[in-house]
């Protein structure tokens, strides 16, 4: 039910809010006062073409917003759009749609406050309004809503629901069974296969390439390097002269003094301590000296090492941090593509036990339908009779297509699908004795 309408800026109207009670409710006017424009805009609303230059003169948009209360048989239908289209319900059944409408000819359609295609509004409208003019937007003429009808009369709406749950469901497992097919197919498989085995074979670690750099520089300087080592042991210790030389001698200097100065123990004891750290100090620098090997058949080993590393960070980042944690990654990828083939032979049993469900479902609605279709055809043809048209005859076809990748019946045949089942509904009709009957949508006049 339509609960609220609001127009802004659209043609004549300034604005105007509606908000309709349950029951019949009557707009009337003078002509040219704009009661067909409502209808137009709320057409707009639900995704017809707008009428060029239909924004209010002086203005620069124009909205049209609609509040609907579903329930029960369209609020699973509108339901079942909403969620394809990736698009919450309200709890409470509530649909807004709005759209807005520009002077370059543009529109913005929204349902709860996403923006959707107009497409959507068409599909969702059908189930929300009939609009009854001269053969303009006739609900009955539509062979969706004749099959919305015929489930309706059959009360056959919660089976339909059923089915397109099932059906749902068929589809998502199709769509998974596709991404496992095209992920192989892309070669993924192979390209992380080939880039563990590359990073797992350089076996790098985290820091190696600051030891590396330190390793060729010291290779790259050993000899002065080895020589600065040297000449500071022999400033600190060796030579004669030498740091700690000196303070022995200061040491034996303060030791002889007769001078009765108190604090000139304390002052032997810092010096003491700092001796002994100095020849601590000067000992470093010696095994350092001894420690440096001027050898330069590493040169070659460490430089195609860091080659190694470099072009490894050039494909996976720019730290081996980054190409440890790409490792890893890519490991995990691997191991969930390599179950694949399990998830794919449990997915086509899967598949395989829904479509069979679906095919039982289908049938079950599809044998449904056919009673009603014989009921409803029956009512309408005494009706028809009623009101003096007697050689008049009315039909409900049901039909199906044939399709050997479709659902398939317990009597072997198969049928294409969609979300309304396998059944094809169309109001047939014959108004004069001896002419074939043909779908109502045909034949059906305006007066």
């Amino acid at each position: 039910m339509l609960m609220e309408l609001t127009i802004d800026n659209f043609a004549v109207i300034e604005n105007i809010n509606l908000k309709l009670d349950p029951g019949i409710t009557i707009i009337s006017g003078d002509e040219g006062s704009g009661k067909s424009l409502i209808v137009d805009a709320m057409g707009i609303l639900l995704g017809m073409r707008a009428p060029a230059k239909i924004i209010r003169n002086g203005k620069t948009s124009a909205r049209v917003e609609g509040v609907f209360s579903l329930s029960g048989y369209t609020s699973d239908i509108v339901a079942r759009y909403l969620t394809e289209n990736d698009i919450e319900p309200e709890s409470d059944g509530t649909l807004v749609i709005s759209r807005d409408l520009n002077q370059q000819g543009r529109s913005v359609s929204r349902i709860n406050g996403r923006a959707v295609a107009s497409s959507l509004l068409r599909n969702i409208g059908r189930y929300l309004l009939d609009i009854h003019g001269q053969l303009d937007y006739v609900s009955i003429l539509d062979v969706h809503n004749q099959m919305k009808l015929l489930d309706a009369f059959g009360n056959i709406q919660k089976l339909h629901s059923d089915y397109v749950k099932f059906i749902t469901d068929l589809k998502q497992k199709i769509r998974d069974l596709s991404s496992i097919e095209s992920v192989k197919s892309n070669g993924r498989l192979d390209l992380l296969k080939y880039q563990i085995d590359e990073i797992e074979r350089a076996d790098i670690s985290i820091g190696e390439e600051d030891i590396l750099h330190n390793k060729l520089n010291i290779i790259q300087n050993s000899s002065s390097i080895k020589d600065s080592y040297f000449k500071v042991y022999d400033d600190l210790y060796a030579n004669e002269r030498s740091v700690i030389s000196l303070l022995c001698e200061v040491l034996s200097t303060l030791n002889s003094l007769k001078v009765p100065d108190p604090t000139i123990p304390d002052k032997i004891e810092k010096i003491g301590e700092c001796l002994t750290y100095f020849e601590d100090v000067s000992l470093d620098f010696r095994k350092l000296y001894e420690q440096v090997d001027i050898d330069s058949s590493q040169l070659e080993e460490i430089e195609q090492r860091l080659n190694l590393l470099n072009s490894l960070k050039h494909k996976y980042g720019n730290t081996s941090e980054d190409i440890l944690k790409f490792l890893e990654n890519a490991t995990r990828e691997l191991e969930s593509m390599e179950k694949g083939q399990e998830l794919k032979a449990q997915l086509q049993e899967e598949f395989k036990k829904l479509r069979q469900d679906c095919s039982i479902k289908a049938e079950e609605l599809s044998h449904h339908r056919l009673h009603a279709a014989d009921a409803l055809s029956e009512i309408v043809n005494k009706q028809l009779e009623d009101v003096g048209l007697p050689l008049a005859k009315f039909q409900v076809s049901v039909t199906q297509e044939e399709d050997s990748d479709g659902l398939r019946f317990s009597n072997k045949k198969a049928f294409s699908y969609n979300a309304d089942g396998v059944d094809k509904i169309e109001f047939m009709l014959s108004t004069n004795p001896g002419e074939p009957l043909r779908p109502l949508r045909a034949i059906a006049s305006g007066g």
